[in-house]
């Protein structure tokens, strides 16, 4: 599974002291306790495995559709951990 982060925005760096450039190159599992990381990893691979499960309506309209998908599914503690991370970085 590739954890790589692709895309940071600038504003990452007045959140964190980061810099999109640092965030990229130390990736999530450098930017998240090890506790954390697990969780996330978990939930992240129980959410693809409900998403393989289940059938869903498609729909694209940016950010808050990958919520509402991930909510369809059961996906709580997914997107809990996805503002986490977003808060973390």
């Amino acid at each position: 599974m590739d954890l790589s982060i692709k895309y940071v925005s600038p504003s990452v760096e007045a959140l964190s002291g980061y810099t999109p450039e640092e965030v990229i190159k130390l990736g999530p599992k450098n930017l998240m306790t090890p506790e954390s990381f697990e969780k996330g990893v978990a939930d992240f691979k129980e959410a693809i495995q409900m998403m393989q499960k289940t059938q869903t309506q498609s729909f694209h309209i940016g950010v808050t559709s990958t919520y509402a998908k991930m909510e369809q599914k059961g996906g709580e503690n997914l997107r809990q951990n996805f503002c986490a991370i977003q808060k973390a970085t």
